[in-house]
């Protein structure tokens, strides 16, 4: 899109019922590129950047992320575009085939410093990092980029898993997160040749590119490693099956054997063996938020709401 010769006034309100509003897509097109949060991302690839960071937090084909908003992830990617997206190897405007596989380690950095924000008092206390580069560049820099980032990131997979209480909450393997990548080049391929009248000919197979297909035809998503699938279906199993104590959960409880907190499927009376309460604020100064916290919660609540069946689940 050209902004020279134009003037482009855009309608955001969807439905007639609400009043009108819009946004001037010039004025928005020129606080981006003078954006000093933005200051180190090349102007040239911004709007891709920006549009592919839409993309891979949950539109069209592609799953949002369960209780991380929209919101959130714009918030943590303004304050730390540089590590994301200019500060090392990938950026996540490469979703052609031949690079995607470097536009992932941008998206890497991008989920990753979600989770190690959200989680950041763990990270302090245990490795003394308080930003995400830290955490990262602490990894043996001798190794490939690739393997880098996929040890920095399970590192922050089981910090956290240390601190949540169902499956839902734990953050997602490398390998759905790939799937995952795949599913949103694959839109970003499509939106490129929305203007073209052979669309859906120059898109490549959806098979090879994060979905199952089915002998009958069918599309699904594909998820994770039939393994992994497996694993998670056992702890959930086992979650929900529980105890039936009633003495409080002591040394004879089985799930205090399993080192595991009571969970839903347990039948126990006055527990004692209930999960640890972590603190939810991230530790972040309040000054360096461009987003409220009433905000961010508004919008994890409406990604909630948007899809509640198909959300990127971890093992």
């Amino acid at each position: 899109m050209t902004f020279n010769s134009k003037h482009y006034i855009v309608k955001i309100s969807a439905y007639s019922a609400i009043e009108a509003s819009f946004i001037d897509l010039n004025s928005f097109h020129h606080a981006l590129i003078n954006d000093p949060d933005l200051a180190s991302v090349p102007r040239t690839c911004l709007a891709n950047i920006l549009q592919t960071l839409f993309i891979c937090t949950g539109c069209d084909y592609v799953s949002f992320f369960k209780k991380v908003g929209k919101a959130t992830f714009f918030n943590y990617f303004f304050q730390h575009a540089r590590f994301i997206c200019s500060g090392n190897v990938g950026s996540l405007y490469e979703t052609t085939a031949t690079v995607r596989s470097n536009g992932f380690l941008a998206f890497l950095r991008l989920v990753g410093t979600v989770y190690f924000k959200k989680h950041l008092p763990s990270f302090v206390s245990l490795y003394g990092h308080e930003t995400p580069d830290q955490s990262l560049n602490s990894i043996d820099q001798t190794l490939d980029p690739h393997a880098r980032h996929k040890l920095w990131f399970e590192r922050i997979r089981e910090v956290v898993s240390d601190r949540i209480q169902c499956e839902e909450e734990r953050v997602p393997s490398c390998t759905s997160l790939w799937r995952h990548w795949m599913r949103s080049c694959w839109i970003s391929t499509m939106w490129a040749h929305s203007h073209t009248d052979d669309l859906y000919r120059n898109l490549p197979s959806p098979h090879l590119n994060g979905w199952l297909l089915s002998e009958e035809g069918f599309y699904s998503i594909d998820w994770e490693d039939e393994k992994v699938k497996s694993e998670i279906e056992n702890s959930i199993s086992t979650l929900l099956k529980g105890c039936k104590c009633k003495t409080k959960c002591g040394v004879r409880c089985g799930c205090r054997k399993k080192q595991t907190s009571c969970g839903p499927g347990c039948e126990c009376q006055d527990c004692e063996n209930l999960p640890v309460q972590h603190p939810a604020n991230s530790g972040d100064d309040n000054e360096t938020d461009t987003i409220s916290e009433t905000e961010l919660e508004s919008d994890e609540l409406e990604s909630d709401e948007e899809d509640t069946s198909d959300v990127c689940r971890g093992s």
